[in-house]
């Protein structure tokens, strides 16, 4: 989908758009607006197996009866760019991009505008999925830039980022606010294994409790650093 918009469907099973096994959706633009389903997905319905790339356009202002006003992701989601997935609902609340138990989201490039996500109950702790998170997980290298904003998740740990392995860069003038987690680690979780790189303005701040940032570097490694100018790096550190 490189442009055009998607409106004005109400689908009583899946979604508007509904992702089969197997099957590729790539979205560079364009719109799917005020679409409805009586089930999950009110935008877009990513099945098991099924891929949902989108690397740009708007999913807003859609409606589900229960879970996932924007995106339902039973499959695999990957998001870049200026893909913007906001003022959805689900049931009435805000709900844009639904993780079922033990499903993430990756982010495959910069990320420029606005995503909300929630999280279904965490897995227990002998699951192979340990850690369920309200924003974004990653275990590679994630940049995160522009006036790309993180808020309004909440996890168990990490309610805006979680950091399990690799790097994660913020840039430019990115936030991560408004977020929160059930042990207190609320914006940014940085694991003994992930990093966190940052230049530019960024801001890190109001998330629960005033638990902005937790590094837990037992590993050894210096798990924060700085790439270039600092503007402006407002967080809360804790270690």
């Amino acid at each position: 989908m490189y442009g055009g918009k998607i409106t004005g469907n109400k689908a009583a099973e899946k979604s508007s758009v509904f992702i089969g096994s197997g099957s590729r959706f790539n979205m560079f633009g364009g719109n799917i607006t005020d679409t409805e389903s009586l089930n999950n997905g009110g935008g877009v319905y990513i099945s098991s197996g099924g891929t949902f790339t989108m690397s740009g356009g708007e999913i807003s202002g859609n409606k589900a009866a229960e879970n996932a006003g924007g995106v339902y992701v039973g499959g695999t989601l990957e998001i870049s760019d200026g893909a913007e997935i906001t003022g959805n609902t689900a049931n009435g609340s805000n709900n844009n991009v639904y993780l079922p138990d033990g499903k993430t989201v990756t982010v495959t490039g910069e990320l420029k505008r606005v995503i909300g996500f929630t999280t279904a109950t965490v897995p227990a702790d002998d699951n192979p999925v340990k850690f369920a998170v309200g924003g974004i997980y990653t275990a590679g290298e994630t940049k995160i830039g522009g006036s790309a904003c993180i808020m309004w998740n909440t996890a168990l740990t990490g309610g805006g980022v979680y950091v399990n392995g690799g790097t994660l860069t913020l840039e430019g003038n990115a936030k991560v606010t408004g977020n929160s987690a059930t042990n207190y680690r609320n914006g940014i979780f940085v694991s003994e294994y992930g990093k966190l790189c940052v230049s530019g303005g960024v801001q890190v701040t109001d998330n629960s409790n005033g638990s902005n940032v937790w590094l837990d570097g037992t590993n050894g490694v210096n798990p924060i650093s700085v790439a270039g100018e600092l503007i402006a790096f407002r967080a809360g550190l804790e270690a």
